[in-house]
C-alpha cells in the first residue's frame, strides 16, 4: 500500500482526491496547503488523516509519494524537496518551468532512487491510447497534418495564476502544453524546426500563441489562447483516413473518418471517472515496483517537451522572472 500526500489544495488537487477513490494499492495520508483551514476542510471532505505543513510533508515517515498540485513556478523546488527526502513524485504539468530545472530533477531522482513522473494524464486515457493504436496500425497511412486548438476565456485577475509572470502564467504552459504533448505522443518523434507567433497580455505573458512544427512528412499547427474560446479538438489528417478527437486532453471519444470526412468507426470510453485515475494508478503501480519512471510518460519525454516549450518561448520573447536565477 503506497501512502500518498497532496501538496496544494486547489481545484486540481480536488480532482486528484476524488479520482483516488477508484485506484488500488494506495491511500492518501496527508494534505499540505499554505492555508491550513482550507487544508482542514479538504481533509474532512476526503477523509484524509493528516493536515500538515509543506515541511512536515517532506519529512513525514508515513508518506512515500507526493502529488504536487501547485502553480508552475513552485514545482521545481517542491519536487526537489520531496526527492531529497526520499519521496516519489507525481507533479502536475508542466513539471518545471524550463529544461534545465527538469534535468536537475531527473538526475536527482535517479540518484536518490525515487520515482518521478509528470502528470500528463491525457497519455493514459483509453480513447487516446486507442487512437495511437489505430495510427500505429497504419489505418490513417502517412500522417500529413495535425491541427489542434486549445483556448478558453480565462481568469482576468492580473495577480492570479493565469496572468501572473511570477507564477509562470500564460496560455502556453497552462494549456498549450496539451496539444504539443499529444502531437509527440501520436507522431513518436521530434520536430525538425518550429515557428511561433504570440500576442501578449498587459502583464507580459502570452495571451494567444500560434505554433507551426515541421516533423518532415508531417506539419503540426497549434493555436492556444487564454482570452478566447476555441473549438478545442485535434484533427489528424492521413493519406488514407482522418482522425477527429474532440476535447483531446480529456476525451472519451475518437472518430475515424474517410478522406471526405464521413464517419467510419467510433471508439467510446464509457468511464464515469474524470480520467485522472489512470495516471494515478500508473504512478502507484510503478512505485510499488520500485521503478524510477513510467514508460508512458518517461523522463525523456518530459525533457523533450520542456526543450520545445523553451524554444517556443524564445521565439515569442517570453522569459519568466524566476529564470534569471538559472
Amino acid at each position: 500500500m503506497i501512502h500518498w500526500g497532496i501538496l496544494g489544495g486547489g481545484k486540481i488537487a480536488h480532482t486528484f482526491a476524488e479520482e483516488f477513490k477508484r485506484i488500488q494499492g494506495g491511500k492518501i495520508m496527508g494534505i499540505a496547503s499554505r492555508d491550513r483551514e482550507k487544508a482542514k476542510l479538504f481533509s474532512e471532505k476526503y477523509t484524509i488523516p493528516e493536515v500538515i505543513s509543506y515541511q512536515e510533508l517532506y519529512e513525514s515517515e508515513n508518506i512515500q509519494a507526493v502529488y504536487i498540485a501547485t502553480p508552475h513556478n513552485f514545482h521545481f523546488e517542491q519536487a526537489k524537496n520531496c526527492i531529497l527526502h526520499g519521496k516519489s513524485v507525481l507533479c502536475e504539468k508542466p513539471i518545471t518551468v524550463n529544461e534545465k530545472q527538469f534535468s536537475i530533477l531527473s538526475e536527482l531522482a535517479k540518484e536518490k532512487k525515487v520515482f518521478l513522473m509528470e502528470g500528463l494524464w491525457s497519455y493514459f486515457l483509453p480513447a487516446n491510447q486507442e487512437a495511437r493504436k489505430w495510427i500505429q496500425e497504419g489505418r490513417l497511412g502517412q500522417i500529413k497534418l495535425i491541427q489542434a486548438n486549445f483556448g478558453y476565456d480565462m481568469d482576468k485577475n492580473p495577480e492570479g495564476r493565469i496572468l501572473n509572470p511570477h507564477l509562470a502564467g500564460g496560455a502556453l504552459l497552462d494549456i498549450g502544453i496539451y496539444p504539443l504533448a499529444m502531437s509527440l505522443y501520436f507522431l513518436e518523434k521530434l520536430p525538425n524546426r518550429l515557428q511561433a507567433l504570440a500576442k501578449m497580455t498587459s502583464t507580459g505573458v502570452d495571451a494567444r500563441v500560434s505554433i507551426s512544427l515541421d516533423f518532415g512528412q508531417t506539419l503540426v499547427q497549434i493555436m492556444t489562447a487564454l482570452d478566447i474560446y476555441l473549438e478545442n479538438k485535434m484533427m489528424i489528417y492521413g493519406e488514407k483516413g482522418i482522425l477527429e478527437i474532440h476535447d483531446y486532453w480529456k476525451t472519451k471519444k475518437i472518430v475515424l473518418k474517410d478522406l471526405e470526412l464521413n464517419p467510419v468507426e467510433t471508439f467510446m470510453d464509457d468511464r464515469e471517472a474524470h480520467g485522472f485515475v489512470f495516471q494515478i494508478q500508473e504512478a502507484t503501480d510503478r512505485i510499488r515496483e520500485h521503478a524510477l519512471e513510467s514508460k508512458i510518460v518517461s523522463h525523456k519525454r518530459s525533457g523533450e517537451i520542456q526543450e520545445i516549450l523553451s524554444q517556443i518561448r524564445k521565439e515569442i520573447g517570453l522569459q519568466y522572472p524566476m529564470e534569471n536565477e538559472w
